[in-house]
């Protein structure tokens, strides 16, 4: 019933040839309109699924705006205390304060500090009136409290004395490039006197946009001039050049045009999506032109041949397509939406690179006169046929060692496959070359980086001025001390350590206050300093104004690797917190950990179970097609051997040269298993016609490698070639995705020639009883 519908559609197309490629660039004009629409996405922070437990939290403690852009500013210099430096570090603050939606957290000039007259506290500031000092004096001044300040040392300044830093926060920000524009502008006088360093979620989204912006037209160009000569190269026809790259390009517009449509954005995961769609929707019109050669030598005077060419081959590209797009949509039972934006987007491009194929192409080529008798030979003969008639003797020889070959694959396999890695630092997208690298490995070297973890605690009843009994700060004291003592973090503040701090200026001890008296006296200091500083700094979040709430601010960072941590190493670091919480701290104060850091903490097993997920949920569909196709449970199992066999070796060779699953790579083998079935397909369907033609296994065998095998081995090598493009990316997971997928599908092009040969061999001995003799 299907080969009778697409058969009506085709003489459809042929008898209305012109109006439909007419139609057909029209189609194109309109959705090109709206690809040059289509925005980019650049916001690295969007990419990370919400984990609901850590967005409670964050909202119960500060409110509903989860997603807070960042930004961190830092000046080194030998002479950092200096008057006209300095001034010119306070007067770029001021500028960047004042760009819309910015607010200051923290800086050197504004923080507050005590100093004993008598046997009385005064509150001062760190650089009288809140400012640059003006005078040798004032620098002098500036330069003890903040250098012998046991509080600003790591926060504000680093511990060598050598770097000054300021921290701002803003709401969602739409235009990065502008911000950082305006930015880039403010810290250039800066450069006069300081090497600057910045930092942030704003850099880093500025940054992506960049590569993005810069990725995009050369991965399509690279990839249209890569068809070209492939296309060239295997039938040297000018129509077999203009025409399928036509299909392609066309393709690819909907896409874009639908995505516009639809308000998707282009993001660091689908910016793989047009080179992708450029590269798989070329392998169809192979097929295609492989057959229209082929039979160009029954061609007469009506076209009906051509109709009989693609009729031949409907079967494989539809079967192909479906099954690309099934792997494509089930990224759908993935977690994040830029990964099910992409699915949807690749599918939809696919589909219609299929659909363009067996219709638009047609109706082109049958507008032309026939091919000449040189295009077809080289489709009918030539090396590639000779080498599968050795091929197909050779696999039928050594057919047991084979299978012994894919058992041990197998096993190591299943040996290895536990230890692939998951990694969600987004930090290492980009070239460590880039300065938004360079500036955020200096600013983590020197100040502990940007991420804040904080531990909050609950007074029992909601006890008023419950955190200042001495008891329970020595309690809290006793478990800041384990804090103090982990590599891990480089900083952390609360109010008793700014109480001890406050108690060493009264007694010359620091340490917690033994009598009550003296923490209300100094609790009414920290008040003091509450309402001197800025709204909602790292101040006020420590305690609130009756003190039933006590929260540790902390920066945990790699020691070893001096980056931010990530995936096993922060839940470890959470792990252990929690484990010093449950032997030092009563129950009873309800601890909870939390930062939005910590959103990072669930997405190593997000990607694992979303990986997963989206392999197992492609492979049952596509085992479902193949079957409904085949008519043959057994069939359907056989085609996905060569692409299992291709992604059990991605696992090893991920393992091997120890390449993580990230949030582009994760989509590896949902691709590969879409993409690799279709070989597969092609063969057994080709397999199966032969069996009807031969009763000996070596014809069946060498008749179908010797009209399969061209056109896989072209696909193949136009979908290797044109992923390996994406090696020319800025990101690294798009570099990795390009290159495993074209490992997944090489070895799943071997399989199919070779093993999958090898099996359907021994499948027909058996059930043959034996068989002829090879």
């Amino acid at each position: 019933m299907r080969k009778n519908i697409v058969h009506n559609f085709l003489d459809f197309s042929l008898r209305f040839a012109v109006p439909i490629v007419i139609f057909t660039i029209v189609s194109a004009l309109v959705m090109g309109f709206f690809a040059l629409k289509i925005k980019i996405n650049s916001d690295v922070q969007s990419l990370i699924p919400g984990d609901e437990k850590i967005t409670r939290i964050i909202k119960k403690y500060e409110g509903n705006e989860i997603q807070v852009e960042y930004f961190v500013i830092a000046v080194e210099s030998d002479g950092l205390f200096s008057i006209e430096k300095l001034r010119a570090f306070e007067t770029a603050i001021n500028r960047i304060k004042a760009l819309p939606g910015f607010r200051l957290i923290l800086n050197p000039f504004e923080l507050i500090s005590f100093e004993k007259k008598g046997k009385k506290l005064t509150l001062l500031p760190m650089a009288k009136g809140n400012r640059a000092p003006l005078t040798q004096k004032e620098l002098e001044l500036f330069k003890s409290r903040l250098l012998g300040d046991k509080i600003t040392k790591k926060l504000v300044i680093s511990d060598d004395g050598r770097v000054l830093s300021a921290y701002f926060s803003s709401k969602k920000i739409k235009n990065y490039k502008k911000y950082m524009d305006d930015i880039n502008l403010i810290v250039k006088d800066l450069k006069n006197h300081f090497q600057v360093y910045i930092s942030g979620s704003i850099p880093f989204s500025s940054a992506s946009k960049k590569f993005l912006a810069k990725d995009f037209p050369i991965l399509i160009s690279l990839a249209i001039l890569f068809i070209l000569f492939l296309y060239f190269a295997s039938f040297r026809s000018i129509r077999a050049i203009v025409l399928p790259l036509s299909v392609v390009v066309i393709g690819t517009l909907w896409a874009l045009g639908f995505m516009c449509i639809l308000g998707f954005q282009l993001t660091i995961i689908s910016i793989i999506m047009p080179p992708l769609v450029l590269t798989l929707g070329s392998s169809y019109s192979i097929h295609i032109l492989s057959e229209y050669y082929r039979q160009s030598v029954n061609s007469g005077l009506t076209k009906s041949w051509i109709t009989k060419a693609v009729d031949h081959v409907n079967k494989t590209v539809l079967l192909a397509s479906a099954t690309t797009v099934i792997g494509f949509l089930s990224l759908l039972a993935t977690s994040m939406k830029q990964t099910k934006e992409f699915g949807i987007s690749a599918s939809i491009g696919i589909a219609s690179c299929a659909f363009l194929s067996i219709f638009f192409l047609p109706a082109a080529l049958s507008l032309l006169k026939n091919p000449g008798t040189g295009q077809q030979k080289r489709a009918r003969g030539g090396m590639v046929i000779k080498a599968m008639e050795q091929l197909s003797r050779m696999v039928l020889k050594f057919r047991i060692p084979i299978i012994f070959f894919l058992t041990a694959i197998v096993i190591i396999f299943l040996l290895t496959f536990r230890h692939v890695g998951y990694q969600s630092d987004y930090t290492t997208y980009f070239p460590e070359k880039s300065k938004v690298i360079r500036d955020y490995k200096v600013i983590i070297e020197k100040l502990g980086g940007f991420h804040q973890i904080n531990i909050t605690f609950t007074a029992p009843e909601n006890k008023r001025n419950y955190f200042l009994n001495s008891n329970v700060l020595k309690q809290i004291g006793i478990f800041e001390e384990k804090l103090e003592k982990n590599p891990d973090i480089y900083y952390s503040i609360s109010f008793s350590s700014i109480l001890k701090k406050l108690n060493k200026r009264m007694t010359g001890k620091y340490e917690i206050p033994d009598k009550r008296g003296l923490s209300l006296l100094l609790s009414r200091y920290f008040k003091t300093l509450l309402k001197t500083t800025e709204k909602k700094n790292l101040f006020t979040s420590l305690v609130n104004s009756d003190f039933t709430s006590f929260t540790i601010s902390l920066r945990p960072y790699n020691s070893k690797t001096k980056r931010l941590l990530y995936e096993k190493k922060l839940q470890a670091l959470i792990d252990l917190i929690q484990r010093d919480l449950d032997e030092t701290i009563d129950p009873s104060l309800k601890p909870e950990i939390w930062g939005r850091s910590l959103r990072f903490l669930s997405l190593s097993n997000l990607l694992n179970n979303d990986q997963r997920k989206a392999m197992l949920f492609s492979m049952f569909l596509i085992l479902i097609v193949s079957s409904i196709a085949f008519r043959s449970i057994k069939s359907g199992f056989f085609s996905l051997i060569p692409m299992v066999t291709g992604i059990m070796l991605n696992f090893i060779l991920m393992v091997v040269f120890n390449i993580p699953f990230d949030m582009t790579t994760i989509m590896v083998s949902s691709v590969a298993i879409g993409i690799g079935v279709d070989d597969s397909i092609h063969f057994l369907l080709q397999f199966r016609k032969q069996e009807k033609n031969y009763q000996d296994i070596s014809m069946i065998l060498s008749e179908s490698l010797k009209i399969t095998g061209r056109p896989i081995l072209l696909t193949s090598a136009s979908i290797v070639g044109g992923l390996m493009i994406l090696a020319f990316s800025s990101f690294l997971p798009i570099i990795f995705f390009g290159i495993l997928v074209s490992l997944a599908l090489a070895t799943t092009t071997i399989g199919c020639l070779i093993i999958l040969p090898a099996i359907l061999a021994i499948d027909w001995k058996i059930r043959k009883g034996g068989g002829s003799s090879p």
